[in-house]
């Protein structure tokens, strides 16, 4: 082992001498740990890379219309005997709160992902979505339902699993069938045969953490302090034939299995917010690999890809 000598020099110098050696110190320590920061962050691509499909991206006027699509829904107001629109739970997550509740479902697997299910309350008369976390987009292995019945999930109101349903899939089944039900699609019932007709969409969460690095500087998922002041929206669109015409040629069968109908009907909606504000740049135009400032929408439909257990 290398000894190391002290020593002192007299008064006069040695004010000087500890002010240029502290400056060195900290000048290194910060070179150091900006280093680190970097071989973290180029390691969290590195590995978000290694899992991730192809998930495009959609642009802010794509939004707008998704938006503007799902005024098509409506349900019979038995006390009026007329058609009325549906409203719309739409929600805030805050970003560490979802990042620690699918690590904690997962066990921090990059290689899982989110499945959103559409449900109905007839009291309220309002859409709301059921998130849970899945193994992948045709896995069984599927946990921790979620109803997003409030529009902010915050450090005071934590998405916790001791509030997932509790009847579990079943719980999520009988929300679906309020929705399946009850919720019309241009004053038309939804029938299982029908090409507007989706129990959920699936998101690999590789896809997430890509859209996160690109909007957030030095984003870690390890380290909460990168990312303290962002918040993920979660809004329920709709697709018709002709966007579902427009995303098809853009990504043809890479998201819908093979067919351009597969990507009408019920469809989730995810954009970032930093402080309250919402990451989107109205003026870019569509890019494949380009996530910053734009609209994560493109998941996996089911059907035609669902699990055994998907509620039907």
């Amino acid at each position: 082992m290398k000894k190391i000598n002290f020593f002192f020099l007299t008064s006069n110098h040695s004010s000087r001498f500890a002010a240029i050696i502290f400056a060195f110190i900290a000048g290194f320590v910060m070179i150091e740990m900006n280093t680190q920061a970097g071989e973290n962050s180029e390691l969290i691509k590195s590995n978000i890379a290694s899992y991730l499909p192809p998930a495009p991206p959609i642009t802010a006027a794509d939004y707008a219309e998704l938006l503007r699509l799902r005024g098509m829904l409506t349900y019979y107001d038995s006390s009026t005997a007329k058609n009325k629109l549906v409203g719309f739970t739409d929600t805030k997550i805050d970003l560490e709160n979802f990042i620690r509740f699918y690590d904690g479902v997962s066990g921090n697997n990059f290689s899982w992902g989110i499945r959103f299910y559409p449900s109905f309350n007839t009291t309220s008369q309002n859409v709301s979505l059921i998130l849970s976390v899945s193994k992948n987009d045709g896995s069984d292995n599927e946990k921790a339902f979620y109803l997003l019945a409030d529009t902010v999930y915050n450090s005071s109101n934590k998405l916790k699993l001791t509030d997932t349903l509790a009847g579990g899939n079943a719980a999520a089944n009988s929300l679906f069938q309020k929705y399946f039900h009850d919720v019309k699609i241009n004053l038309t019932a939804q029938t299982s045969a029908s090409d507007t007709f989706k129990v959920s969409r699936f998101y690999n969460y590789a896809e997430f953490l890509q859209f996160f690095s690109a909007n957030i500087p030095d984003f870690n998922p390890a380290d909460a302090s990168t990312y303290s002041d962002y918040s993920l929206g979660v809004e329920f669109g709709y697709i018709n034939s002709g966007m579902a015409t427009s995303f098809y040629s853009r990504y043809g069968e890479l998201v819908s299995g093979g067919n351009k109908d597969n990507y009408i009907g019920y469809t989730v909606l995810l954009s970032l917010y930093k402080n309250g504000t919402q990451l989107l740049d109205a003026s870019l135009n569509y890019s494949a690999t380009n996530y910053a400032k734009a609209i994560m929408e493109v998941g996996c439909p089911c059907p035609p890809k669902c699990p055994n257990s998907n509620p039907k």
